[in-house]
C-alpha cells in the first residue's frame, strides 16, 4: 500500500511538473509519463493531474477585445480552486486558458474536472452563467494539431458538477497530421467560446484522468432486485426481454415509494433508456439514479407528468388482470424513452418510483438499457421513437427517407419559413413544425395515407402549393410570406375538397411540433431535425409555442397541449381527440400542440378556408389587410421584382425560365439586407 501511495503521488508530481511550451523547432520537453507501462496503473487507478492548489502554471490567452483573469480560489470543490474571470464586452470572442503537460496515454481513458459558472448581470448582481460553448482542448508536442470535445450552448451549473470526457468523446479538431489518434499530449486548454457571450466567473477543480478497460459490447445480464414484489411479479421480469411479463409492486395504503435496482455487475456506459408499463400502473413521477460503488448515488434523469392515461373496463397484462382506475385522459403513453445527457457510466442503476396512476401499485413490464450510442444526440432519440411508432406519426426523415423543400419569405428579410413535399411548415431557422393531419371515418390520416404532389405556380413565383390526395378527398395547403422586412409573416390556407357523391365529416389538425422541416443530415452551423420547445399557451385564438406566436385566423374547434412525458399529440389525434390541457411547461423542451377543425363538407364542395398566421420575427400578428388580399398583395410584388427582365424560349424550353425565375427569388428570399447568403440555412 505504501509502495503505491509513494509510486501514485511521483506521477502527480511529474504529471503537474511545468513544461517548456512547443516553440519551432520543438524545444527539449522531459520524458513522458507513459501510463502503460507503470506496474501499478490500472483501470481503477485515477492520475491527478491538477488540484489546483497553485494555479501559477495556467496561462490565460483571450481573444482580442475579450477580458480574462486567472486566480486562486479558496472555495474548490476540494481545497482550493481555479477561477477565471470573463467578459466578452458585449461581443464575440474566446477566452482560453493552458497549460504545458506531458503525458501518454492509454489505449482507452477518461478525463474529469469539476466545474461550476456564476453570471454578472449589468446591476453586478450574481446570476446563472450565461449560456456559452465549452471547450476541452488536448494539444501536441507541435501545437499545431488539437482534439477536443466541444459543448455549444453549455449550461454551467451554479453548484460544483463533475464532468467526464471519455475517449470516444474527444475528436480530431484541426491540424496538419494525418494520424487522427492521439496518443501523447502537451498541452491542455479549457475555452469559453462566445454563443450568448456576456460576463462571469467560472471556477475548475479536481482536473484527472484515469485509465479505462477497452470499450466493448456489454454481454452480462443485470442482476434486478427491488423493494417489494407483489405475488410471482419478480424483479426479474423486467430484463427478460418479454413484454408479457412484468414486475408489480406490492400494494399499499398511504404514499407509495418503490425502486428497482439493478446492478451491471461491472461498470457500463450507457446511452438511455426505455421504460414499457402496464397499463393503469405507471409512475407519474420516478427519478433514475446511477452509482459507481453502490454507496455514492447520482440522480442522472427525473420525469414529473402531468396527466393519466385511459384504459378499457379491464386490460391483460402478463398472467392476470387489471382493473382499470378512474382516469382523466384520453391516450395511454405507455413506452417512456430517456435520453442521458452525455451518456450514463455507472455499474449500479436505480429507479425511485413515486405517485402511482392507481390504487393498483406500480408495474413495469421492461427496462431497456441502451448502448451509448442509442441516442448521441436528440435527433438520435427521435429516430428511435419514430421506429418503434407508426409510419407517419413522425416525419419522413425520421424514417431515413429524403423529403424535398423549399424556402418562404420575402426579400431582403433575415427570417424564412420552410415548405416541405408533405406540407409541414418551419417556422424559422431551427424552430418548430406545423404540420397537418386529418380524421375521417374513424382513422387519422397522416402523409403515410395520402398520396402527396406540389404544384409549382404557373407564373414560376415563390409560391408553391401542397395537396393531399385520396379516394374521397383532397387536402390543399397554401403557404406564404408577407410584409415588410423584419416583420414578416408566414400565412398557410388549408382547404378540403370532397369529391365523393356524399357528405363528409372531417376534423383537420394542425398540430405544433418540436421538430424542424430540415432534415438532420443537412446542416450549416445548426443541425436539423429536433426543435426546442419548453412552454406552450393559447390566448383566444393564439397559441404561444416557445417564443412565438401562431394565430389561428379560423375560429378552432379545439386546441389541447402535452409534455414530452404525457405522450405524443399523434396518438391523441388517432384517437380523434386532444389532449386535455391547453398550457404546458416541458422540462425535456419536446412538448407539442394542436389546434382541431370540425369540418362538414358537402358533396363535390370546398370546405372555407382554414388560414393561420405565424410572425417570423416574434409578437403577436398585427391588424392588417384580409388573408385574399395579401395573397394577392404578394403575387403582384413578386412579378414585379422577378418581371424586370423577360428572356423568351420555345415553347418546349420554357421549364429553363421558370425554373431561372424561381431560383432568382429564392436568392432574394435567402438574402439578408444586400448580403448574398449560400442558403436558408
Amino acid at each position: 500500500v505504501v509502495a503505491v501511495i509513494i509510486s501514485v503521488f511521483a506521477v502527480r508530481l511529474v504529471a503537474q511538473t511545468p513544461v517548456t511550451p512547443p516553440s519551432n523547432p520543438p524545444a527539449p520537453v522531459a520524458a513522458p509519463v507513459t501510463v502503460d507501462a507503470l506496474p501499478i496503473v490500472t483501470p481503477s487507478t485515477t492520475i491527478v493531474l491538477d488540484s489546483f492548489d497553485s494555479v501559477s502554471q495556467w496561462t490565460a490567452t483571450p481573444a482580442e477585445g475579450v477580458e480574462l483573469s486567472v486566480h486562486s480560489d479558496s472555495s474548490g470543490l476540494h481545497g482550493r480552486s481555479m477561477r477565471l474571470d470573463f467578459d466578452f464586452h458585449g461581443h464575440g470572442g474566446y477566452a482560453v486558458v493552458h497549460r504545458a503537460f506531458n503525458l501518454a496515454l492509454p489505449s482507452n481513458y477518461e478525463f474529469t474536472f469539476a466545474i461550476r459558472g456564476e453570471g454578472v448581470a449589468p446591476d453586478g448582481s450574481r446570476t446563472d452563467a450565461p449560456r456559452n460553448t465549452l471547450e476541452f482542448k488536448l494539444i501536441d508536442s507541435t501545437g499545431d494539431n488539437v482534439w477536443w470535445s466541444n459543448n455549444p450552448d453549455f449550461t454551467f451549473p451554479r453548484d460544483w458538477q463533475t464532468l467526464s470526457r471519455r475517449k470516444r468523446q474527444i475528436s480530431f479538431a484541426w491540424g496538419p497530421t494525418a494520424d487522427k489518434n492521439l496518443r501523447q499530449f502537451a498541452a491542455i486548454e479549457f475555452a469559453i467560446t462566445a454563443g450568448a457571450g456576456g460576463k462571469g466567473s467560472v471556477w475548475l477543480d479536481d482536473l484527472a484522468m484515469t485509465p479505462l478497460d477497452p470499450d466493448a459490447p456489454y454481454t452480462l445480464t443485470p442482476r434486478v432486485t427491488a423493494s417489494s414484489q407483489q405475488g410471482e411479479s419478480i424483479p426479474m421480469r423486467t430484463v427478460d426481454a418479454d413484454l408479457g411479463t412484468a414486475w408489480r409492486s406490492a400494494t399499499r395504503t398511504g404514499p407509495v415509494a418503490d425502486s428497482i435496482d439493478m446492478d451491471f455487475q461491472k461498470r457500463r456506459e450507457f446511452g438511455g433508456v426505455v421504460i414499457d408499463w402496464e397499463p393503469g400502473r405507471r409512475a407519474m413521477s420516478y427519478t433514475l439514479r446511477s452509482s459507481k460503488d453502490g454507496i455514492a448515488w447520482t440522480d442522472i434523469y427525473s420525469v414529473k407528468r402531468s396527466f393519466t392515461p385511459p384504459l378499457p373496463s379491464s386490460a391483460t397484462t402478463g398472467r392476470t388482470s387489471v382493473r382499470a382506475a378512474p382516469m382523466m385522459a384520453p391516450v395511454p403513453q405507455l413506452r417512456d424513452y430517456i435520453q442521458i445527457p452525455n451518456g450514463g457510466d455507472a455499474r449500479f442503476l436505480r429507479v425511485v418510483l413515486t405517485n402511482p396512476e392507481g390504487t393498483e401499485g406500480f408495474g413495469v413490464r421492461e427496462i431497456g438499457v441502451k448502448p451509448i450510442d442509442w441516442a448521441t444526440t436528440e435527433n438520435d432519440l427521435f429516430f428511435a421513437m419514430a421506429k418503434d411508432a407508426p409510419r407517419g406519426n413522425y416525419p419522413r426523415y425520421l424514417s431515413s427517407e429524403q423529403s424535398y423543400w423549399t424556402v418562404l419569405g420575402v426579400d431582403r428579410d433575415s427570417a424564412e419559413a420552410l415548405v416541405n413535399e408533405e406540407g409541414m411548415l418551419e417556422v424559422g431557422r431551427g424552430k418548430f413544425s406545423i404540420e397537418p393531419f386529418l380524421y375521417a371515418d374513424g382513422k387519422l390520416l397522416t402523409w403515410n395515407d395520402v398520396k402527396t404532389s406540389v404544384a409549382a405556380n404557373p407564373e414560376a413565383l415563390p409560391l408553391p402549393q401542397v395537396t393531399w390526395s385520396t379516394k374521397d378527398f383532397d387536402l390543399n395547403i397554401t403557404p406564404f410570406v408577407a410584409g415588410p422586412v423584419d416583420s414578416s409573416v408566414l400565412y398557410a390556407r388549408y382547404r378540403v375538397t370532397n369529391n365523393s357523391a356524399r357528405s363528409k365529416k372531417l376534423t383537420l389538425y394542425l398540430a405544433m411540433r418540436p421538430l424542424q422541416v430540415n432534415p438532420p443530415w443537412q446542416f450549416l452551423n445548426r443541425a436539423g431535425g429536433a426543435a426546442d420547445i419548453a412552454t406552450i399557451s393559447i390566448q383566444g385564438s393564439t397559441a404561444k409555442v416557445a417564443d412565438m406566436y401562431v394565430r389561428s385566423l379560423a375560429s378552432p374547434s379545439g386546441f389541447g397541449a402535452v409534455g414530452f412525458y404525457d405522450g405524443s399529440v399523434v396518438d391523441w389525434m388517432r384517437a380523434g381527440k386532444l389532449p386535455t390541457s391547453v398550457a404546458v411547461q416541458d422540462a425535456a423542451a419536446h412538448a407539442s400542440a394542436a389546434f382541431s377543425y370540425q369540418l362538414d363538407v358537402a358533396a363535390r364542395s370546398t370546405s372555407s378556408p382554414i388560414d393561420i398566421a405565424v410572425p417570423l420575427h416574434g409578437g403577436d400578428l398585427k391588424p392588417g389587410p384580409l388573408l385574399d388580399a395579401r395573397l394577392e398583395q404578394v403575387r403582384g410584388e413578386w412579378r414585379e421584382k422577378l418581371g424586370r427582365v423577360t428572356i423568351t424560349l420555345p415553347p418546349s424550353a420554357s421549364r429553363y425560365t421558370q425554373t431561372m425565375r424561381t431560383q432568382l427569388a429564392d436568392i432574394l428570399i435567402n438574402r439578408d439586407g444586400s448580403a448574398i447568403q449560400p442558403g436558408s440555412r
